[in-house]
C-alpha cells in the first residue's frame, strides 16, 4: 500500500455536484403541510444546535457547520438563534417570545425525546401559531415526539451537503425524493 493514488474526480466540481444530487434522494420529506417552498418576504427564525453536540461515531470536520448559516445562503430575512448542548427554560422563554416576530421558524433538531429541552422548545414554539418547520439532523423518529409541525424533513446527519440539500428544499431551490420506509407494523 505504498502510493495510493485518490481519484481526481475526488473534490472536484463534478465531485461536489453528485454529492448533492445523491443528497437529493436522500433527504425526506415525511410532512409538509403547505409549510414549505417558503418565500422571499417571510421572515425567518432559524433554532439550531450549536457545534459542540457531536457524537464520537460522527465526523468533527463536520462541526463547524450551521443549519442557520447555510439557510441564510438562500434566503436573506433569516436571523438565527444558536443552542448549546445544554439548553436552559430562559433560553426557551427567550425563543419562544422571539418567534412571534417571525413568519417561520426553522429548527434542526438532535435525538428529540419526551421530556428533553428540544421537545420542550418545538412544543413552545408550536404554541405561536407560526409555521414551524422542523430538519431532523440525526435521528429520523423526532417527528414520533413532534406531531405539531407544520413540516418534517430527515436529512440524517448535519454534512454540509445534507443541509444545504434540506434548506435548498425548504426555499424551492432542490427537489428531494427520499422515501419513508415500509410500515412493517
Amino acid at each position: 500500500m505504498d502510493n495510493i493514488e485518490v481519484p481526481t474526480l475526488v473534490g472536484s466540481k463534478k465531485h461536489k455536484e453528485l454529492s448533492l444530487d445523491v443528497y437529493s434522494e436522500s433527504i425526506t420529506v415525511v410532512k409538509n403541510d403547505n409549510a414549505f417552498p417558503m418565500h422571499d418576504k417571510e421572515q425567518v427564525l432559524v433554532v439550531c444546535p450549536d457545534n459542540g453536540t457531536t457524537m464520537q461515531v460522527e465526523d468533527k470536520k463536520y462541526a463547524n457547520i450551521s443549519l442557520g448559516e447555510i439557510v441564510e445562503k438562500y434566503h436573506e430575512n433569516t436571523e438565527i438563534e444558536q443552542l448549546s448542548s445544554i439548553i436552559s427554560d430562559e433560553k426557551i422563554a427567550h425563543i419562544s417570545k422571539k418567534a412571534k416576530q417571525y413568519d417561520a421558524i426553522v429548527v434542526g433538531t438532535l435525538n428529540v425525546l419526551p421530556g428533553s429541552k428540544q421537545f420542550t422548545l418545538v412544543d413552545e414554539l408550536s404554541k405561536t401559531a407560526k409555521k414551524i418547520i422542523v430538519i431532523a439532523m440525526r435521528s429520523p423518529y423526532d417527528i414520533a415526539y413532534l406531531p405539531n409541525v407544520a413540516a418534517y424533513l430527515n436529512t440524517y446527519e448535519f454534512t454540509y451537503p445534507a443541509l444545504k440539500v434540506a434548506a435548498g428544499a425548504i426555499f424551492g431551490k432542490w427537489n428531494v425524493s427520499g422515501k419513508l420506509p415500509v410500515n412493517v407494523g
